[in-house]
């Protein structure tokens, strides 16, 4: 009697041996016969497999006491509607006629009975596994998740602690500009000065008054002068780092975005225009993505599969959506 394929598909063996009895044949077809051992043994399990269902069935249209079996409770394909209607069928079909394996039934189906609880102790070791990986799986991104909130927030003290810092160093050079120029301090002690410029803008100004500035602030235009870019960073961690002037990468001005506060663009002619532009544009997509529940780690990812690469980054991200696409320059063409 022949087995549905759906039936055989939903036993222990037919999850799998099918599929791999068609993959190895069309392989040895395509190399001309190489796998002709593989390709009998994948047959066999196959109709081992069909045995199994028929027998099984046979035995609990005759024995209907032997429902109580552990295979029969504990294997789901029996238990499923498809092996009851199969059943009903093999038990008219006994009722009917005598099956010729009828003599053999006792003895293959203890044989069965044992291959089937081999199978299922590997079967549940093999889910124990599983679910034990995917328990450390969840804790190891629940602890990612815990140690990334804890860098943000200790990125954030930083920041904020480098902004204080720099602007003390900004009040107490105004302050030694003005205790020194007694016009600046008249007109501050008078009230007529207005806004006055920044100490950066002074130390770049082009008038013979730049003699007078004090020794820190040529100090600061010196470093931004100086200052250079990493070229190329193993992690975006890294990037942000040297973004926000963290880490190694620490200084009083609050790394690049502290330059950018406190100076404007002029500070940065010097720099790379390129390399610019597309750091500070993955700085946002970062930003983006963390107010979406995102981590930079996840990103890191992403920034690893690109080789390190800022342009083959910044593509990956136009095509999320994180970065958006420029317009294109040129002319529009008119319309009537």
């Amino acid at each position: 009697m022949n087995v549905p394929e759906e039936l055989l598909y939903l036993a222990p063996m037919g999850k799998w041996c099918y599929t791999a009895y068609e993959d190895v044949v069309e392989h040895s077809r395509l190399n001309e016969g190489s796998n002709a051992t593989a390709v009998e043994v994948l047959k066999f399990f196959c109709e081992i497999n069909t045995i199994y269902i028929q027998d099984a069935a046979a035995l609990i249209a005759k024995y209907p006491d032997r429902a109580d079996h552990p295979m029969f409770k504990e294997v789901p394909v029996f238990a499923s509607e498809q092996f009851e209607t199969f059943k009903n069928t093999m038990q008219d079909l006994l009722e009917k006629e005598e099956p010729p394996l009828d003599a053999n039934l006792e003895k293959v189906i203890p044989g069965m009975s044992q291959w089937q609880s081999v199978n299922y102790d590997a079967v549940t070791g093999l889910r124990n596994s599983v679910d034990a990986l995917n328990s450390s799986i969840q804790t190891g991104f629940q602890q990612m998740k815990v140690k990334s909130n804890a860098q943000r927030e200790e990125s954030k003290k930083k920041l904020a602690s480098a902004f204080v810092n720099v602007a003390r160093e900004l009040l107490k050079g105004k302050e030694d500009m003005m205790n020194e120029n007694p016009v600046t301090k008249k007109r501050h002690v008078e009230g007529e000065a207005g806004s006055q410029p920044t100490a950066f803008a002074e130390a770049f100004a082009p008038t013979n008054a730049a003699a007078t500035v004090p020794p820190a602030v040529n100090e600061a235009a010196r470093r931004c002068a100086s200052y250079r870019m990493t070229h190329k960073h193993k992690s975006l961690v890294d990037m942000w780092n040297e973004w926000h002037g963290l880490w190694q990468y620490e200084d009083k001005f609050g790394g690049i975005s502290g330059h950018n506060k406190l100076y404007g663009r002029k500070w940065r002619s010097h720099l790379n225009d390129q390399q610019y532009s597309r750091t500070s544009r993955i700085i946002k997509a970062i930003e983006k993505h963390s107010e979406s529940e995102g981590s930079i780690e996840e990103m890191d990812v992403w920034w690893k599969d690109s080789k390190c690469s800022l342009s083959n980054f910044v593509e990956e991200l136009q095509i999320t959506g994180l970065i958006p696409r420029k317009a294109a320059r040129g002319a529009k063409k008119k319309t009537d």
